[in-house]
């Protein structure tokens, strides 16, 4: 049996109006996936190895262009430039981990050391001294002015170097010194592998037990130095 016109009128404006809703589905999805490619990338902190720049818990955004157009296939960036002392940058993790999350303290050429907790960089100190695990001491690299922890005099992460950074890559620490794995421990990152610079938390949880979980409002929306 033949269906009447306005049966006929109805099933076509259904059709259309699917494939509208696919069609505005597909390009959100691509867009979104742009974004997360080229331009913004939101990245989770699961530990204090950034403390107390960064807390566990804290959810932040990464510049994914800061230092040049990412390119697919493992392409050079376009317009490539480098990182700045001071900024924070994401690379690739060094194990099936998460997003690796560091302060680049040293360029290309620099002479990197810490002694006692102080990291001093071509030979002048840039940390505050009397840093504790309690009491985060001020330091000052380039334009950036952050606070860090350290365990003076009670970890051998507190005596390090004197190393110079090699050609073509950047020094990278934790904020947290006592409690960061960094450059300290596998070296020198590669500019290739600077994926980004962090530079807003956008949310933040309490982190711990789900029950004690709050959402931690004076974080949110703060840039990160």
């Amino acid at each position: 049996m033949n269906e009447s016109p306005s049966t006929t009128h109805r099933s076509l404006i259904k059709r259309l109006v699917w494939r509208e809703w696919l069609e505005a589905l597909v390009v959100a999805v691509l867009v979104a996936g742009a974004l997360r490619v080229f331009i913004v990338e939101p990245l989770r902190i699961p530990t204090a190895s950034m403390a107390p720049t960064l807390e566990p818990g804290d959810f932040v955004l990464s510049w994914k262009s800061a230092y040049g157009l990412r390119l697919p296939f493992g392409m050079e960036p376009f317009a490539a430039r480098s990182p700045r002392r001071g900024d924070v940058v994401v690379s690739p993790p060094q194990d099936d981990a998460l997003s690796l999350i560091k302060r680049v303290v040293g360029l290309e050429g620099d002479r990197i050391a810490i002694r006692d907790g102080i990291l001093s960089i071509n030979e002048h100190p840039v940390t505050a001294t009397g840093g504790t695990d309690i009491q985060p001491a001020a330091e000052v690299i380039g334009d950036t002015t952050h606070w860090v922890r350290s365990r003076s005099g009670r970890d051998e992460a507190d005596f390090f170097g004197p190393v110079v950074v090699p050609p073509g890559h950047v020094f990278v620490l934790g904020d947290n010194r006592g409690e960061s794995e960094d450059s300290r421990f596998w070296g020198a990152v590669p500019l290739r592998q600077i994926e980004g610079r962090a530079f807003v938390v956008w949310f933040s949880v309490q982190h711990g037990p789900e029950a004690e979980r709050s959402i931690r409002w004076e974080r949110i929306l703060s840039p990160i130095p």
